[in-house]
């Protein structure tokens, strides 16, 4: 639904309304005649519902061509399993550039398949819808059979196209966890703990997803790289299936009650406005003794026409801009085309840290890709760029060398660091 550029208030109520039509009880037959069609159909609820519902939300656009998507750039990756030795797949509108994949698999040929479509496929969860065939692909389910946390995915993902780099920000939210149950000194009961019923137990902890989000802090915990990732979720005691749309009034009524989802929500939101701005050179840093003095520019993401450019640029001439620690108020200015940009000019030592604090806001969050080193920032700039790359201007001047010479070349040892 965010493809669509709806905003968060009318997903809500899409959604809820889609699901309570993809849900619809199956006709007033006896429990015996209801299971005896489940088995026959392959599932209990209708595809023909749930396909209506998706197509009323979403038409018949192709994934590849959401315009909303493609204007603001986001990436949009959504997740499938196979059902012969069920493995991942994820569905993108971007044809997956980048390292070759391991683990998953990105659909390359799906750039006609709609978006109904691709919604349809992964939402088939065994028991509830049967699985959707697909033209020239195959068919799929509902990848939660293989992995009901898409974080590990997302990770590799992102691993996968952007190299080294990290996230500026990971968002994981869940649908309900279950408390966590002590261990208990006792013998095991025939009835209550026999194999099938411990098998399903296995199963079920398997789809908790806070276990997936544990596993990936830890190792991010132990690689340093702990910063801007926030989990949204409930623990719920008895949790709904996932059928019961009659619960969502309820479960909606507890997110707004848990204190600690509502002390969480606005330092993500400051986080995420923070990620809209960037950092680029506008010349080569200048060699100042064991420092750099670079100049340039902060820039938005979102460009000159995005409708939400004024209440950024509200919010941004109320925030202040730290540098290494300095703060500066933003002198907020527009270039020919109505872009947001801020001149910056400072020295530097080896990297250059750029935050910001809006008003509101406890405590400053980092610009994307912040802290810059120098070399990196010299590598991505278009300070470096030349004719037939992407800025397509003349080479700019070079860093000052302090080494003597009869014809001023550049000093790969003075970039160095």
């Amino acid at each position: 639904m965010f493809a669509n550029g709806w905003s968060v208030e009318r997903c809500g109520v899409e959604f809820e309304e889609l699901a309570k039509f993809a849900f619809r009880p199956p006709s007033g037959l006896s429990l015996g005649a209801n299971w005896i069609r489940t088995i026959l159909s392959d599932a209990i609820y209708s595809e023909n519902d749930i396909e209506t519902a998706l197509k009323k939300a979403f038409g018949d656009t192709a994934l590849t061509e959401t315009s909303y998507a493609k204007r603001i750039g986001a990436k949009i990756g959504i997740p499938a399993a196979t059902i012969s030795q069920p493995s991942l797949c994820l569905f993108t509108n971007y044809n997956g550039p980048g390292r070759e994949r391991t683990g998953y698999l990105i659909l390359t040929q799906a750039e006609t398949v709609k978006v109904w479509e691709v919604g349809r496929s992964s939402s088939a969860a065994p028991l509830y819808f049967p699985a959707k065939y697909l033209p020239g692909l195959g068919t799929f389910q509902d990848a939660g059979v293989v992995a009901n946390n898409p974080l590990i995915l997302a990770l590799a993902e992102f691993a996968a196209m952007s190299g080294n780099a990290q996230p500026d920000l990971v968002l994981n939210i869940g649908t309900g966890t279950s408390p966590d149950v002590p261990l208990e000194d006792q013998q095991p009961r025939f009835i209550r703990d026999n194999w099938l019923v411990r098998l399903k137990r296995g199963y079920m902890s398997q789809m908790q997803g806070k276990k997936t989000w544990d596993d990936a802090a830890s190792i991010s915990s132990r690689a340093g790289k702990n910063g801007g990732r926030y989990r949204l979720d409930l623990t719920i005691t008895h949790p709904p299936s996932i059928d019961d749309t009659a619960s969502m009034p309820m479960l909606t009524s507890m997110v707004y009650r848990d204190s600690m989802l509502l002390q969480a929500v606005p330092d993500i939101a400051y986080h995420l406005f923070a990620t809209l701005f960037y950092f680029e050179l506008d010349a080569l840093p200048q060699k100042a003794g064991s420092n750099f003095h670079i100049s340039g520019y902060i820039f938005c993401t979102r460009k000159g026409r995005d409708r939400a450019l004024p209440k950024i640029v509200k919010r941004l001439r109320k925030s202040t801009v730290y540098i290494n620690g300095r703060s500066t108020l933003p002198v907020v200015d527009t270039d020919g085309y109505g872009n947001i940009r801020q001149a910056v000019e400072c020295t530097i030592g080896q990297s250059l840290l750029i935050e910001l604090k809006e008003e509101g806001s406890m405590r400053a969050f980092p610009l994307s890709g912040s802290p810059y080193s120098v070399s990196k920032l010299i590598a991505a700039g278009p300070a470096t760029a030349i004719f037939g790359m992407r800025t397509h201007k003349k080479r700019a001047r070079d860093v000052i060398c302090s080494r003597p010479s009869k014809r001023r070349r550049r000093c790969v040892a003075c970039l160095s660091v």
